[in-house]
């Protein structure tokens, strides 16, 4: 795995952003929020694709992971490795397309609750964590088809847009997924 090296610090001591993994050894007991490395993946199913996922997530140092179209449904928990937690939205029974789920690595996890889920045709969940300095909301989306009627399409994303505004206020927001539609 590569990380920065110490040279390379001193060459740009100003650059938050960098595409090098973070060392882990220097980050285990806890890290700040510009080591907090976030993917999201449309999945199509995530059963099939659980090894590469687990593979990706580590090589990545991946600490929060959004997929959607997870093909979950009902109460089954979607599972990706053995660090990582799963908080999700699955359809109903015997719909097993769509879904959305959010893992987060178990330490992050500890300090995170659910704070809203849809009631529309959007399937999103929210999270809240307190891990940082600052809180932060991570929503995770899989939105309404835009085939759906204009009428559908503005009810739920004014009901996500709302949400997310009204959680914008104390927290810093990450919003990720399949929007399924032109903004």
């Amino acid at each position: 795995r590569e990380t920065e090296t110490d040279s390379e610090k001193e060459e740009n001591p100003n650059n938050l952003i960098s595409n090098v993994a973070p060392d882990r050894d220097k980050i285990h007991n806890g890290f700040e929020i510009k080591d907090f490395n976030v993917a999201i993946m449309n999945a199509g199913g995530i059963k099939s694709k659980q090894m590469s996922i687990s593979n990706i997530v580590n090589k990545f140092d991946i600490r929060a992971l959004i997929v959607s179209e997870t093909h979950l449904s009902g109460k089954e928990k979607p599972f990706i490795n053995d660090n990582m937690t799963a908080f999700f939205d699955n359809r109903s029974e015997g719909l097993n397309k769509g879904g959305i789920s959010i893992f987060l690595e178990n330490s992050i996890a500890k300090k995170t609750v659910i704070i809203g889920k849809s009631s529309s045709e959007n399937e999103w969940i929210a999270l809240k964590t307190s891990y940082f300095s600052i809180p932060v909301v991570i929503i995770g989306i899989y939105g309404t088809q835009s085939s759906k009627s204009k009428e559908i399409l503005q009810r739920t994303w004014d009901e996500f847009w709302d949400f997310a505004e009204n959680a914008r206020e104390d927290n810093m927001v990450i919003i990720g997924g399949d929007l399924n539609c032109a903004l």
